[in-house]
């Protein structure tokens, strides 16, 4: 983990730090909530990470659900009256598959750039409806947790073996991509970057913190010139992580 993302977990050293990963795979298949623990665990920070995500969840799934009280009512049943101190919001990615406006829109400019105002539009609009979703969660959790800080990472590359490119990496961008790899990395990155340059606009640190970890996966596998924020489009994530 960068040192920017852990300086900003544990700050707060006086006390426990106490964390909810809240979202899809990324918080209870990989990395993990547990990686988090372990993190703190190494450096002898007294933490407690404990998970509410679930993998294949959607950002507009939780907030349809229990009045948009989803994030304050899992934080509540892992820390009481209370809350986290900290929140690491791992949702938006699986929106993608699953919103067929975003999918038929991406038929519909496949064969442009990715530069083009056609597909900048699809991505944009895609972007405004999740984050009206993400909002709809926040808003009622800062309400009832003021003090608590949310930080959300994005996502990184994916791996791009043939069971990958079948299945995830088909229901994100197959309808714009095809089964172009360096393609799907570039949507990937552009939508990452418009998605969480919007949160961080709407949403001032230091209640909210957006870092962009995309191309993390490449640099700790020494993909020559890959780095935080920039990964390299023709190449993948290492499958065995």
């Amino acid at each position: 983990m960068p040192k920017f993302a852990l300086a900003m977990l544990v700050s707060k050293v006086a006390a426990e730090v106490t964390v909810m990963v809240f979202g899809d795979s990324f918080g209870d298949t990989g990395p993990k909530w547990n990686t988090v623990q372990d993190m703190f665990d190494q450096r002898g920070v007294a933490a407690t990470v404990k998970n509410a995500a679930i993998g294949g969840t959607t950002s507009c799934q939780w907030a349809g659900e229990e009045n948009g009280m989803q994030m304050v009512n899992k934080a509540k049943d892992l820390f009481g009256e209370a809350g986290p101190d900290y929140v690491w919001y791992t949702l938006g990615g699986n929106d993608i598959w699953s919103d067929d406006n975003f999918q038929n829109c991406q038929k519909s400019v496949k064969g442009k750039d990715i530069t083009d105002p056609a597909v900048q539009k699809c991505i944009s609009d895609f972007t405004d409806n999740i984050i009206g979703c993400h909002s709809t969660m926040f808003d009622n959790f800062y309400k009832a947790f003021p003090n608590a800080k949310i930080m959300q990472a994005g996502y990184d590359i994916p791996c791009e073996n043939l069971l990958c490119e079948a299945t995830v990496n088909a229901a994100f961008a197959k309808n714009y991509c095809g089964n172009d790899g360096t393609c799907l990395n570039k949507v990937l990155h552009n939508w990452n970057t418009h998605h969480l340059d919007s949160m961080q606009a709407k949403y001032p640190q230091p209640a909210y913190t957006a870092i962009k970890l995309i191309g993390a996966a490449q640099k700790a596998n020494k993909v020559a010139g890959a780095d935080y924020d920039k990964p390299v489009y023709d190449k993948g994530a290492n499958c065995r992580w």
